[in-house]
């Protein structure tokens, strides 16, 4: 249990971590394309904590991304079709990074 516990923390501090660089770089860049941003977050903790930790942190990190910057903002929605294919290629971008690192860590 501690074990979990531990991990759905790291999953939350790294996506919180990520969502504070995004706010920070927002008005520099549109908040669809700052997904990548998230990456970093994504292959750290499949690296740590597996590939099903990875995909649980590319998931928030999605939805997180989803809820606070792109419009409308404050809802799971998409008002244009760019966004929702952003969304998608940082969603797959993600699981190939997780699966990545997990293959990564299980050689090692």
């Amino acid at each position: 249990m501690r074990l979990v516990a531990e991990t759905c923390g790291e999953i939350v501090l790294a996506v919180a971590a990520a969502t504070v660089v995004v706010a920070l770089l927002e008005s520099a860049s549109p908040a669809a394309s700052l997904g990548v941003v998230y990456l970093p977050a994504v292959l750290e903790v499949a690296v740590r904590r597996g590939q099903w930790a990875g995909l649980a942190t590319a998931v928030l990190g999605v939805l997180t991304l989803n809820y606070l910057f792109i419009a409308p903002r404050h809802q799971l929605a998409i008002r244009h079709t760019q966004d929702l294919i952003a969304l998608i290629v940082f969603l797959m971008a993600a699981v190939v990074v997780g699966r990545l690192a997990e293959l990564g860590r299980a050689r090692a």
